[in-house]
């Protein structure tokens, strides 16, 4: 987040089902929705469409967020007394939506990746879900595996 800066095109609260995989045993059914393009600070590239959901009752605040000097997962953690126990992580390999392509300046159908986060604060609740579909030129990871002594 310090490297990119979000453009916020929606932000607002959004009813979500229990039937859906990323809200499945979750208590929370309300949560603030806030959504946009990611650019590199650096040369204002699009990077990806993100997507970030936090549960309604630790909702942050907005002007803080619209500000954009730290990660709205951060924002959360400081406001509501959370301390970050783990991200868990899945990214998956899928292809670029048309209503995402336009505003990436990407090809619509193209190879993209799905990077899905969730935030799980100490006490076990899940403060935040974000997904962030890059097109697949514009996202890398690197791992170090090492063997146990």
């Amino acid at each position: 987040a310090q490297s990119t800066s979000l453009e916020i095109q929606y932000e607002g609260f959004v009813s979500v089902s229990e039937s859906s995989d990323d809200f499945a045993g979750l208590p929370d059914r309300r949560w603030l929705r806030i959504a946009g393009l990611r650019s590199t600070r650096q040369d204002g590239s699009p990077l990806c469409w993100s997507e970030v959901m936090v549960p309604e009752r630790f909702a942050p605040d907005r002007a803080e967020v619209r500000k954009g000097a730290r990660a709205i997962y951060e924002i959360v953690l400081q406001q509501h007394g959370l301390k970050l126990d783990y991200v868990e992580q899945t990214i998956t390999a899928t292809h670029l939506p048309p209503q995402y392509a336009d505003v990436l300046l990407a090809t619509a159908n193209s190879p993209a990746l799905l990077v899905r986060r969730r935030y799980v604060a100490h006490a076990g609740a899940s403060f935040e879900i974000s997904h962030n579909m890059y097109p697949a030129d514009r996202f890398s990871i690197q791992s170090i595996i090492r063997q146990r002594a």
